[in-house]
């Protein structure tokens, strides 16, 4: 007999007590009886409140980790330690509805083949669509667009449908499948891991789907300064890794145009933080071509391998 835990909820906090207290209280809400909770804490100067925020909650294990592991890999600690055949991500800024977890089981639990789910994401402050879902277009110009992002919710987005990415800090995946990909790309830290994950995913013929009704509030982030440099960093490094795993070869040369020598040119005479910055990235993803390009071979033959089951 499986004694696994139906779900597990995984939540990430960093560095915001007032708003993990509130989404805390959102998880142990829920509808879903048959599950565990656990908490990863990447530490920062709230780690404290935050364990007692946790330890209000008997049910609740907290994980902290060493250091700062970003989403990618603190996520990635969370899932691995918990045992629910069924993984909701989620993070300290995501209020939960009390049945939003218990309807995305359902809907997942009918379908086998589909691997992360998600219902829509509002903006708590103006309800405003923050998410139904998203598309992504790896061409010589990057696009990733979230359906629905900052419009009312009129009921266009009712019925279920097949995504091409979720974002991944308020989704239920299948255990197993994150395990057959490896779940998230550690050193993505932040940015993009969300997309190259469900790329993964849906490479091994495994479905994305979003689910109305199953509804996650976004508490909004408190206005700060510009982001640091190494989050800007990762964002830029992440986007050209992610194009070397996953864009059609193509799509290469005019990416390369417009990402790496025109926005070069670029940055030389704007910005010369910019620059190095720029010139940083490339030379991370350029240090680790060969394993990235060997990477992409071999998803590019488990895909083949897939496809020829069917």
């Amino acid at each position: 007999m499986d004694d696994r835990p139906r779900v597990s909820i995984v939540v990430l906090s960093h560095n915001r007590p007032d708003a993990l207290a509130e989404a805390l209280d959102s998880v142990v809400a829920q509808t879903v009886r048959d599950r565990e909770v656990v908490v990863v804490d990447n530490p920062s100067p709230a780690s404290g409140r935050i364990a007692a925020i946790v330890a209000a909650h008997p049910e609740v294990r907290l994980i902290s980790t060493e250091g700062n592991l970003g989403f990618a890999g603190g996520i990635d600690v969370g899932w691995r330690a918990a045992r629910g055949r069924f993984v909701y991500l989620s993070e300290d800024d995501i209020v939960l509805a009390p049945d939003c977890v218990e309807r995305l089981l359902a809907f997942a639990e009918r379908d086998p083949a589909c691997a992360m789910c998600a219902g829509p994401i509002y903006d708590r402050a103006d309800g405003r669509i923050l998410s139904a879902g998203g598309d992504v277009a790896l061409g010589g110009v990057f696009r990733a667009t979230l359906r629905g992002r900052g419009d009312r919710d009129t009921g266009q987005f009712a019925e279920p449908a097949d995504v091409q990415w979720l974002p991944a800090g308020a989704a239920l995946a299948r255990r197993d499948v994150l395990e057959v990909v490896g779940g998230f790309r550690d050193e993505f830290f932040m940015y993009f891991e969300d997309v190259e994950v469900c790329l993964r995913i849906r490479a091994l013929g495994f479905r994305i789907r979003y689910v109305p009704g199953a509804v996650a509030r976004h508490i909004p982030a408190v206005a700060t300064a510009a982001p640091a440099p190494d989050v800007e960093f990762h964002k830029l490094k992440n986007l050209y890794t992610l194009y070397v795993l996953h864009a059609p070869a193509r799509a290469w040369p005019g990416f390369a145009a417009r990402y790496g020598i025109a926005e070069g040119v670029r940055s030389l005479f704007s910005s010369p933080a910019r620059l190095r910055l720029h010139l940083r990235a490339w030379g991370w993803v350029l240090a680790r071509l060969p394993r990235l390009l060997g990477e992409r071979r071999a998803l590019a033959q488990v895909a083949r391998d897939v496809a020829s089951l069917r």
